[in-house]
């Protein structure tokens, strides 16, 4: 008889020792894994999924409709996931299957978890997507605050109106890129409520010219009833902007797979009585299961397929509204389709304009110190300042700052944050140590606006930001307020 080769020996060899730390990865995974057939009946399963489940760790004696689901799973396609009713030992459990060849026959691969767990999962990945989210977040404001700068500066030397209105439109896509880039930060990370008085009118407009887009793709027909005039809300826009875009991305979802007309309708009315602008978004969808009602806000739940949702939506919006003393809620309308109705208290003795009005600037001007070594910008800043009757001076890093203070009492500093010099907070670390009155001077500007650290150094430091990319009419407002105001103490 001939003898297997060293070569065949050793291969059979490696062979063998892989399987059997597969098996020992399979059999000690803190994961609750097992294995069946097409019949759901048990081929394998690890202690894991025994303690998990007890005695529901038999998946042909789960209910028929989870069997049913599992029965028709694709065959290596796509990856089924369910809910196993709650028990007393172990709440709703997680379950996801997914059929496979293995050599001529054909089994199911099961994990299970607790909803526990996969809240916990979800919410770290949520955090890391929040991290690469914050990587690149300063980088893009700054290409943003350069966009939006030079196309203004260009704008002014424009007399022809239809390139005026192509740079128009140039300037209002790199405010609405600078908005997708907060509310993506929104969606990936809590961050604190700001709160000043809003034109919810104006909030809402603008929150669906974002998804205009989508609806039109999707043949939605929209129906807005925004009235001028009405009350002020106290909030934070970008944060009270993403509620709205929720909800309209939401409804357009729904009404994707419906037949024409597709319609949703936007109104705001003021509940005098109660105090309180009442935010309708309505469509003449399926409407939603009274099952699925109960727990529509909660986090992670969605109904989308996979890759399509991420079941945060929801939840962040009722941790926004509800933060801002109101309320939302959803219901089915009787004559079809779905209704959420958010309630905003009223800002109290304020109009709906826009609080952050511009201020007049002191008579004669200011002397105003613009620190950045993004030389386009400073200068950008410089021409706006000039304009407005102030002398600017430009440094480029927080050490160039300190010298020109040295020679020459400024007004108001602007620093940017990250410099490659001396960078803005060791300049004002100094500036506390040496020159108190300066420090208080300080007006800090970034595009870094996702960093906790950074967060963390403004509440401390106790010194007004603005947040990169800004436009000339917000800028010169709020440096109009600080030279009003004088040095913050």
């Amino acid at each position: 008889m001939p003898q297997p080769s060293d070569a065949a020996a050793r291969e059979t060899k490696r062979r063998r020792q892989a399987a059997e730390l597969a098996d020992l990865a399979f059999d000690h995974s803190p994961d609750a894994q097992a294995v069946t057939d097409l019949l759901l009946r048990a081929l394998r399963r690890n202690p894991a999924w025994t303690a998990l489940l007890g005695n529901d760790a038999d998946p042909a004696r789960w209910p028929d409709e989870i069997v049913t689901r599992l029965a028709a799973a694709p065959l290596d396609g796509d990856i089924v996931r369910l809910r196993l009713p709650a028990s007393a030992d172990t709440g709703i459990v997680l379950v996801t299957a997914r059929a496979v060849r293995h050599g001529r026959r054909q089994i199911l691969l099961l994990s299970a978890r607790t909803e526990e767990k996969a809240i916990d999962a979800a919410a770290e990945r949520a955090a890391a997507l929040g991290q690469l989210l914050a990587s690149i977040v300063h980088e893009l404001n700054n290409q943003l605050s350069t966009v939006l700068s030079q196309t203004q500066l260009l704008r002014r030397s424009v007399r022809n109106q239809v390139h005026l209105g192509r740079l128009d439109r140039v300037i209002e896509a790199a405010r609405q890129s600078a908005r997708i880039v907060t509310n993506l930060l929104d969606l990936s990370r809590r961050r604190p409520v700001r709160r000043t008085p809003l034109p919810m009118a104006e909030v809402t407009a603008r929150a669906i010219e974002l998804v205009r887009g989508r609806m039109e793709q999707a043949g939605v027909e929209l129906a807005t009833d925004l009235p001028d005039g009405l009350p002020a809300v106290v909030g934070d826009a970008t944060g009270l902007g993403q509620v709205v875009v929720n909800l309209l991305t939401n409804a357009c979802d729904a009404l994707a797979d419906m037949p024409q007309p597709r319609q949703l309708s936007v109104a705001l009315v003021h509940d005098a009585d109660a105090r309180m602008l009442v935010l309708r978004v309505a469509d003449n969808g399926p409407g939603i299961p009274a099952a699925i009602l109960k727990r529509i806000f909660q986090p992670f739940f969605t109904t989308k397929a996979e890759g399509k949702g991420t079941g945060l939506g929801l939840s962040l919006c009722v941790t926004q509204v509800k933060e801002l003393g109101g309320g939302i809620t959803a219901a089915n309308r009787p004559q079809g389709g779905a209704e959420f109705t958010v309630r905003l208290p009223v800002a109290e003795g304020v109009a709906g304009a826009d609080g952050a009005q511009a201020m007049p600037r002191p008579a004669g001007g200011a002397a105003i110190l613009v620190i950045d070594d993004d030389t386009t910008l400073a200068r950008y800043i410089q021409s706006l300042l000039r304009r407005e009757g102030h002398a600017a001076d430009l440094a480029g890093d927080g050490a160039e700052a300190l010298r020109r203070i040295d020679r020459r009492r400024y007004d108001l500093l602007l620093t940017d944050i990250h410099m490659a010099g001396m960078d803005g907070p060791e300049l004002f670390r100094r500036l506390e140590q040496t020159d108190p009155d300066s420090a208080r001077r300080i007006l800090f500007m970034t595009g870094d606006i996702a960093n906790p650290e950074l967060e963390q150094f403004f509440l401390l430091a106790g010194r007004p930001v603005i947040a990169k990319p800004f436009d000339d009419q917000r800028f010169l407002s709020v440096v109009g307020q600080m030279l009003r105001r004088g040095p913050v103490s």
